[in-house]
């Protein structure tokens, strides 16, 4: 779900949801688009079955999986099978550097 806002709806944690759905994992996103608030199944899927609340703030990154670089030319191909010609990187905060490897890594 998506749009989700307090003032409008109440509080929402993981307690919350679970009591809707114990057992399908759910993600709500705050209308912000800076807060997902998972219920238990839904952290137990994304390797946090142990968080307090289920509220996953993006500022916040202790939660967050290390970043891994993908292997361009293996990705691309895959995306080319399904028939994927495009992309779009809406990364907000790339560099300069970042830009050009993009760039490298296009006309390899």
């Amino acid at each position: 779900a998506v749009g989700y806002h307090d003032a409008a709806a109440g509080p929402l944690d993981r307690d919350v949801l679970d009591e809707m759905s114990p057992r399908v994992p759910v993600r709500v996103q705050h209308r912000s688009g800076v807060q997902w608030t998972l219920n238990s199944a839904g952290l137990i899927r994304v390797g946090l079955p142990d968080h307090h609340d289920g509220r996953l703030r993006s500022a916040d990154t202790s939660w967050a999986l290390p970043q891994s670089e993908p292997e361009l030319g293996a990705l691309s191909a895959q995306l080319c099978r399904y028939g994927i010609t495009a992309v779009t990187d809406a990364t907000p905060d790339l560099d300069a550097g970042d830009i050009t490897e993009l760039q490298q890594q296009m006309r390899q």
